[in-house]
């Protein structure tokens, strides 16, 4: 329901119903007075000049001046339905000299004529031009237009123009419903003032996005003090050069303004550099109308991987905790077939037993549900200490071979013993196996048939492919801190510049997206919204894609809890894509702001539809061609999907097109 404002022309008395009189003059001396009496059969010339003089002579009465002046002030009226209506579009009629009035996108208001009820809706489509009196593709029509130019300019007929408006809804007591009714034909529609738009749509909040498109005094905000707006999850999509890259910047110049922290996951680094003000020619002006300006952020921090470099020399090498991620999670993320992955939790259970022995590590602490079935690694547990788990049990399966290889045709020993009592067999074992940890802590060595060397072998190289990323634990590069990431107003860019190594990066995206949930999870609700945090993953569909959802099942299951209980503690993740094909259908339920850029490729658009809910098709039409910066925003805050002009960024960029 949305609250209105009726402009000055829309307090008028409406229309009334026509007089029984009215109707009989203009039957009987329109048709019975008809000129053209002729009694051969066949089709006549339309009589059109004595139509016209008949309609002229009418007298004027009361009720029709009232209705006269109640249409004062409109730019349009209803059509007669086409042979194939919808319900929630009406076509109408435009004088010429009103054309000027017209813009896709312009919201009005229709008084139904004779009923008076009153409807609001969006011009969506037109407006489409026909002639007045001659049909389009009528001789003298066709000749007219192919004559212009070349020196010529011939006078154009008489025409008008079609619009098709999506009726929103029926306003009663100030107050908008859905609507099971369509205005009459002949229905007036008035424009609404500028003034009543931000009412109408709900567009106050605190974070400014852009202009109301074909409105250039409107402006477009989101709430992100409502947690039934922004705190949910947020997915912008567009093709390369529609205005995508904008977009993400002015949602994080906006919500660091209203002290969220933002953390962005940004592979090509196009946003390292918004801490310096934006140099592009005339930018000024334009932010000058959003009362912005040139401005960097002022509280920076970029973060590289190991053997990453980076554009910014005060970038911050950094590490990730093994343990922060449960094998399964791992197994996923490194694409483990299934041997590897069976094998890959045998060796992780292993070591959880080696080091409960040792008394390292400790049970996972389960505090609340969301905490329960957020899981991870076993606390303690790193890469290298299951690589040394390996390399001993290969130490121990080559002894053994070598031991049977060589006490092939000898005859057993009888329990020699050394001078000093000893077992001579005993101390004749090599140090690696005395100090094999199977032998150490009495427990079954993982090579148990003869084909296990073979399998562990293709796991150690996996593992020892992921060691070499230098990315876990690491003593010279720290861990990240989510204390300093979700610091109010702080912006965290991850830049990972060199090779196409996307192991790493979905590593980093898992990290953080389950450390930091734990460290939200444990600040009570106060402390949650003073540490608000918006993570931005771009390039959403390389961390989980369409066409691998069934081999990353606990990444997609992950995602979706942290993504569903994560808005409860102020926690949003923004999902950023130029190819929304690619993306499951999971994400798009997940984001309930949906900002579409233009984006073209059928499969694109079709599951772009799909997830968008209810735009018009005259709207969802433009998308294709949209432009650069405009684009439909999709927020239960709106009473419906809204067409934005979103404002320039007021920060530098990398690589802007």
């Amino acid at each position: 329901m949305m609250l209105f404002e009726p402009t000055s022309q829309d307090d008028q008395p409406g229309n009334g119903k026509p007089h029984a009189e009215d109707d009989q003059f203009v039957s009987g001396s329109l048709h019975e007075k008809s000129i053209g009496t002729s009694e051969v059969s066949g089709p006549r010339m339309a009589q059109v000049d004595q139509h016209i003089a008949l309609y002229e002579a009418m007298s004027m009465n009361e009720e029709l001046e009232r209705r006269a002046m109640a249409s004062a002030g409109a730019i349009a009226f209803v059509h007669f339905d086409v042979t194939s209506p919808k319900n929630n579009i009406v076509e109408a009629l435009v004088h010429q000299g009103d054309l000027i009035k017209i813009d896709r996108g312009l919201y009005v208001l229709i008084v139904s004529d004779e009923d008076q009820r009153r409807y609001s809706g969006r011009i969506v489509e037109g407006p489409f031009f026909d002639p007045d009196i001659l049909k389009r593709d009528s001789t003298p029509v066709q000749f007219i237009i192919l004559n212009q130019g070349q020196g010529k300019r011939l006078s154009l007929p008489e025409y008008h123009g079609r619009i098709h408006i999506e009726l929103l809804g029926e306003e009663v007591n100030g107050l908008l419903y859905p609507t099971t009714r369509r205005p009459r034909p002949a229905s007036a529609v008035f424009s609404y003032q500028s003034s009543m738009m931000s009412d109408m749509l709900h567009l106050g909040g605190n974070i400014l996005l852009g202009q109301l498109d074909t409105y250039k005094d409107v402006f477009v905000h989101i709430d992100g003090d409502n947690k039934d707006y922004l705190p949910r999850n947020v997915l912008t999509v567009g093709t390369v050069g529609s205005g995508k890259s904008n977009t993400d910047q002015v949602l994080i110049e906006e919500t660091l303004a209203t002290n969220y922290a933002q953390v962005v996951v940004d592979p090509e680094g196009e946003y390292t550099l918004m801490d310096k003000p934006v140099e592009t020619d005339g930018v000024q002006e334009v932010l000058a109308l959003y009362k912005r300006e040139p401005r960097g952020v002022p509280n920076l921090t970029v973060y590289r991987p190991p053997l990453c470099s980076s554009k910014r020399p005060d970038a911050i090498e950094f590490s990730v905790p093994f343990d922060s991620l449960s094998p399964e999670l791992i197994a996923e993320i490194t694409e483990m077939n299934e041997n590897q992955r069976m094998r890959f939790m045998f060796l992780y259970e292993q070591a959880i037993a080696v080091m409960r022995k040792e008394g390292r590590g400790q049970d996972q602490k389960l505090g609340e549900e969301e905490e329960a079935n957020l899981s991870r690694g076993y606390p303690g547990i790193t890469l290298d200490f299951l690589l040394d788990l390996l390399d001993q049990e290969f130490a121990h399966h080559e002894y053994k071979r070598e031991e049977e290889s060589a006490g092939r045709g000898k005859k057993p020993s009888r329990g020699a013993k050394s001078d000093d009592g000893s077992n001579a067999a005993e101390n004749e074992l090599p140090p690696s196996e005395v100090n094999f940890y199977c032998r150490v802590h009495r427990l079954k060595p993982l090579f148990v048939d003869q084909y296990d060397p073979s399998s562990y072998g293709a796991l150690r190289k996996k593992l020892r492919e992921l060691r070499s990323t230098r990315l876990f634990d690491r003593r010279d590069a720290p861990r990240l801190d989510m204390v300093r990431l979700s610091e109010p107003g702080h912006l965290t860019f991850f830049y990972k510049s060199d090779g196409d190594h996307r192991e790493v990066k979905n590593i980093i995206i898992a990290d953080l997206l389950a450390r930091m949930y734990r460290y939200k999870m444990e600040l009570d609700e106060e402390t949650n919204k003073q540490r608000r945090v918006m993570l931005t993953l771009e390039e959403a569909h390389g961390f989980v894609s369409r066409e691998n959802k069934g081999k990353m099942e606990q990444t997609l299951s992950q995602l979706q809890r942290i993504a569903r209980r994560g808005r409860k503690r102020w926690l949003i993740l923004h999902f950023v894509t130029q190819s929304p094909q690619h993306l499951p259908s999971e994400l798009f339920e997940l984001a309930n702001n949906k900002i579409i850029h233009q984006t073209t490729g059928t499969e694109n658009l079709r599951v772009l539809k799909l997830a968008a809910g209810t735009i018009n098709e005259g709207i969802w039409d433009d998308v294709p061609s949209l432009g650069i910066g405009r684009a439909i925003v999709v927020s239960s805050q709106y009473p419906h999907p809204i067409m934005v002009r979103i404002r320039p960024a007021a920060a530098q960029r990398n690589y802007t097109l």
